[in-house]
């Protein structure tokens, strides 16, 4: 069930972004951490309403954990 109180906001999208190691390998779709931390803001709230959206749905595409 949906809980407003775990909710993914842009915020801490960046805190995990800019956690992130460098100089690793590219992800099976070819997005490096660098990609990530060097985006522009905006993506961080993108990812946080792709996230809320698969917790509000309930489904996570298969293809979201192969890396």
């Amino acid at each position: 069930m949906y809980d407003d109180r775990h909710v993914f906001d842009a915020e801490l999208v960046e805190n995990v972004i800019a956690k992130l190691s460098c100089g690793k390998a590219a992800s099976i779709d070819g997005i490096t951490s660098e990609h990530l931390q060097y985006s522009h803001h905006i993506l961080s709230g993108v990812q946080a309403k792709l996230l809320n959206f698969m917790i509000k749905l309930g489904h996570i595409p298969e293809w979201f954990g192969k890396s």
